[in-house]
Parts: C-alpha cells; structure tokens; sequence
C-alpha cells in the first residue's frame, strides 16, 4: 500500500472521475486489472481512502456489463456490507451511494 493515504486517495478519485462518465474509460480500467488493489483499498485504514475506493467502485458499477463481471467477481459485495458499520460517515454514504440498483436505466435487469 501507499505510505501517503492522501496520494492514494486521489489516484482512486481521478480513475473514479475517468470512469463515471465514459464507459471506455471503465473498460479499460476493468481491463487494466485493478480490481483487486480498489477492493483492497476498501479496507485501507484511512477513511478518506475507503470513501475514495467505494466512489471508484460506485464508477464501474454505472455498466452493467461490468457490473457483471469485474465487479461481481471481485466480491465487492461482502467487502461493501462491512463497511456500512464504518465508523466514518464520509465512508458509509460512498459505500450506500454503491449500490447498483441506483445507477441501472428502468427495465434493465440487474
């Protein structure tokens, strides 16, 4: 892990900005094979880090195809349901704001 949680939470929040928007911007970063270290930053011991790993996590979901895939593969679920006992606000709405349900289009099937 990075030793400046500062650093590291800005690199989760510009790959969350590239991907929020631009589904090339997620397919690349799920075919980067990154999952793994933003899901391991869930767990960081900074709060800013943890809030910033859920917001990136909330940016790949908005697809649904990788939703599907990466995300689901990753095990994010389980990850993301501990968190909502943080102790850190700031994590908890990040982590709540991840849900997938929230970003599918009406009739798409989760």
């Amino acid at each position: 892990m990075c030793p400046y949680p500062t650093s590291q939470e800005g690199v989760l929040k510009a790959l969350s900005s590239l991907c929020m928007d631009q589904s090339v911007g997620r397919k690349q970063l799920v075919e980067a094979k990154v999952m793994r270290h933003i899901v391991s930053n869930l767990e960081h011991q900074d709060a800013g880090v943890r809030s910033a790993a859920a917001k990136c996590i909330v940016a790949l979901s908005r697809s649904i195809a990788h939703l599907r895939g990466a995300v689901i593969e990753a095990e994010v679920a389980a990850v993301l349901c501990r968190l909502l006992g943080d102790t850190s606000r700031q994590v908890k709405v990040s982590v709540i704001s991840a849900d997938p349900r929230r970003h599918r289009r009406s009739g798409e099937p989760l």
